[in-house]
């Protein structure tokens, strides 16, 4: 067998005459060491020379053998950088998909919270529209019982009013009667919220102005009728 001194002198060799003309171009040096025909070998496949000339010459020269047990050293070596970048990058990934897990993991319980929040949410609107609900059906009772308030204050105030006027009618005190009915029409009659009860006060002023009428009259011509003859009986 040809000596490797002689095998690494032809790589040497031949990669000067297949270089001669390119630029220096980087050596390559394994991290497990080697010999200077590894190191050969693997500084030209590494700068992808063309290994042609190195292979033709040692066919021609009837020693192959060297080269291509060179050439098998330079491949278990590649083999195994190959496994053991593939070894790391499995180490990662097995790690990736553990950590991918750990998010799927995550990702349910996040979904699972967010529906249960969803649920109490939507039990949380319901009830709150519920309370809006009878809120805004409150808030209408009580303006009406507000407005009614004050049609009755004012009704009652009429009424009031009303019950005065009889009172002065009855007892013969129709000045006061007439002041009343006065003030009724001029502050209240048209303000009074109640039709009907309007209707009413609006028909009896009316009447109780003729029937006070009829009175003063009455009263007068009864005046009269009494002081006529004393006014005669006191002539000379």
């Amino acid at each position: 067998l040809m000596p490797s001194y002689i095998v690494l002198w032809y790589y040497t060799v031949f990669s000067f005459n297949v270089n001669m003309n390119a630029k220096p171009k980087r050596r390559i040096v394994t991290e497990n060491g080697g010999t200077g025909e590894d190191l050969v070998l693997v500084t030209l496949i590494g700068n992808g020379e063309d290994l042609s000339p190195l292979v033709r010459h040692a066919f021609e020269t009837g020693w192959p053998q060297p080269l291509l047990h060179e050439l098998r050293n330079v491949a278990k070596k590649k083999e195994a950088e190959i496994e053991e970048l593939c070894r790391l990058h499995y180490e990662e990934f097995i790690v990736a998909v553990d950590e991918l897990r750990g998010v799927l993991v995550d990702a349910e319980e996040l979904k699972s919270e967010v529906a249960s929040d969803s649920y109490m949410l939507q039990e949380v609107r319901a009830n709150l529209l519920s309370k809006l609900d009878h809120l805004v059906e409150s808030y209408a009772i009580k303006n009406n019982v507000t407005e009614a308030i004050k049609m009755s204050k004012t009704s009652v105030q009429v009424l009031e009013l009303c019950s005065k006027c009889n009172s002065h009618v009855f007892e013969g005190r129709f000045y006061p009667a007439l002041k009343i009915i006065e003030l009724i029409e001029k502050n209240y009659l048209s303000n009074i919220p109640v039709k009907k009860l309007r209707a009413i006060v609006e028909d009896r002023i009316p009447t109780v102005k003729l029937h006070i009428e009829k009175k003063v009259c009455s009263e007068v011509n009864e005046w009269v009728a009494c002081s006529y003859p004393r006014t005669l009986a006191m002539r000379p």
